[in-house]
């Protein structure tokens, strides 16, 4: 499970956190261990499985220690397929080797503990229990605490390390000095490949990069264009220009800025789901707005105060997921801004008609929410948005939609739904109250559209029973999304800027 979990990390920077990644790896990952399981009891037939176990463990080491050296090579050169062929060969390529090593261990062991045929059973019981209870521990471990503390590399390399200590120790005890030779030999190679930097580039300077909870978070400076980007599996979450971080680059934080406006009055109060690197909460600040902030991973506050220069202070941090907050919040506000993404998927959970509904009883009379939603529109690619659209509709919400009509059949864009239990009166929007960095905003208000002019007839309301469907809904907009990125990435190759693609 830990390296089915790293090799995961290991793939989305480049391919993405989508269910088709994750489908490609647990698929792979059980193709793998059903070959091993098969190999391995084959194996057992032959009279020396001490010494045949001692050598899968050596090779197990060796295998485990050069997946990350050889991990950005192999998932780079898959970058010519499709986003889905690409996920699928590239988990084959790193998970088939230790993977099928691993299912070809147990039947060993088995074969080593069984003293009496009648203790076939439980001896099988017993492995495959501990194998089960070590493969829980491990996921929690290495996912909740190991990836994000200590990122891949670190981990695979810990690994590999432990499994070459035990295999030194059976060719010490077995007087086998030849193999213990080379294998201390392949030891120091791997972990001077691990261990070394990559060049120094020259335009880009990685500022920071962890492993997240919902993915790699990398904080890049282009000195080229004087920009600064935090991105989370690459895909981009806030730029800012150098000269000035507190100040978004991305148009749409202050379109929302300008949608905000309707709600700033004395005291307002604003919820805000989703940090990112601080942008739009500066705004909702710099407007009055008294302001709560709802951030699963802890860090990102920590980050955004580091190199987004955004306040300490002057609002409340929660650190939970936004649904989980706002079902066990008594808290009533005038603003709910939901501005949430896992690299480009989008989260299911937080678009479902129990979620809306509880929501209610956190909004003050006349509240605004405003949802920022990536994808598409119109036609088949559309349908997650006309979804969401629709359940908020079927949740009692009088609802609209803002976006550019150039962008809305050609790109993935940002599309506003703008919503209240109560009437929404756009005419309201007072430009005089948004922050002057706003005012370059291309917003025109003309691009409002009502809910209903909308066709929902093929729309589906999203519940908690189905809200998985969104992701296949939304595969279009994710597909294209993430490709354009590996369109960029394989630019980035060409021209050696060298960014790696985990640590």
């Amino acid at each position: 499970m830990a390296i089915e979990l790293l090799v995961g990390k290991m793939i989305a920077p480049l391919y993405g956190s989508s269910f088709l990644v994750w489908a490609s790896v647990i698929g792979i990952s059980l193709i793998a261990l059903a070959i091993g399981y098969f190999i391995g009891g084959r194996l057992t037939q032959q009279h020396n499985t001490s010494s045949i176990l001692l050598w899968l463990l050596f090779s197990l080491a060796v295998i485990i220690g050069l997946l990350s050296p050889m991990g950005q090579r192999v998932i780079y050169s898959m970058s010519g397929y499709s986003l889905w062929f690409a996920a699928l060969l590239s988990s084959a390529f790193l998970l088939f080797p230790p993977l099928i090593v691993l299912g070809i261990i147990p039947p060993f062991l088995i074969s080593m503990l069984c003293k009496e045929k009648d203790s076939a059973g439980k001896t099988a019981g017993l492995i495959y229990s501990i194998s089960t209870f070590s493969g829980i521990v491990s996921t929690l471990v290495v996912g909740f605490y190991i990836i994000p503390e200590l990122g891949i590399k670190k981990p695979l390399l810990a690994i590999s390390y432990i499994l070459f200590m035990i295999s030194f120790y059976g060719f010490l005890k077995n007087r086998k000095f030849i193999p213990l030779a080379i294998g201390l030999l392949v030891l120091f190679v791997i972990t001077q490949s691990v261990i070394k930097k990559p060049p120094r580039m020259k335009q880009i300077k990685i500022k920071e990069q962890l492993e997240g909870l919902y993915g790699q978070i990398n904080i890049i400076d282009n000195l080229a264009k004087q920009e600064r980007i935090l991105v989370i599996n690459n895909i981009t979450q806030t730029l800012v220009n150098l000269d000035d971080v507190t100040v978004s680059q991305m148009n749409y934080v202050h379109n929302l800025s300008i949608f905000s406006s309707l709600k700033k009055t004395q005291n307002a109060k604003a919820l805000l789901c989703g940090m990112g690197g601080g942008s739009i909460l500066n705004e909702l600040l710099r407007q009055g707005f008294e302001t709560d902030a709802v951030e699963i991973d802890s860090r990102m506050a920590k980050l955004s105060n580091r190199y987004f220069n955004m306040s300490s202070e002057g609002y409340d941090l929660f650190v939970d997921d936004a649904r989980h907050y706002i079902r066990n919040s008594n808290k009533k506000y005038d603003l709910v801004v939901m501005d949430l993404l896992s690299s480009e998927v989008q989260p299911a959970h937080l678009f479902s008609l129990e979620h809306f509904n509880d929501l209610k009883k956190n909004l003050n009379k006349n509240a605004i929410i405003i949802i920022n939603f990536q994808g598409y529109l119109y036609g088949k690619e559309g349908l997650s948005t006309r979804s969401i659209l629709k359940t908020m509709v079927k949740a009692g919400y009088n609802t609209s939609v803002y976006f550019d009509p150039d962008e809305i059949n050609t790109i993935v864009t940002d599309i506003f739904l703008i919503a209240s239990p109560d009437l929404i009166d756009f005419e309201k929007l007072d430009f005089n109250q948004v922050n002057e960095c706003c005012r370059k905003a291309l917003f025109n208000i003309n691009n409002i559209k009502k809910g209903e002019s909308v066709d929902l007839e093929s729309a589906f309301i999203i519940t908690d029973d189905n809200s998985s469907i969104l992701d296949q809904l939304d595969r279009q907009a994710i597909n294209d999304w993430r490709m354009d990125f590996v369109k960029e990435f394989r630019v980035w190759e060409e021209s050696n800027m060298n960014v790696p693609l985990f640590q």
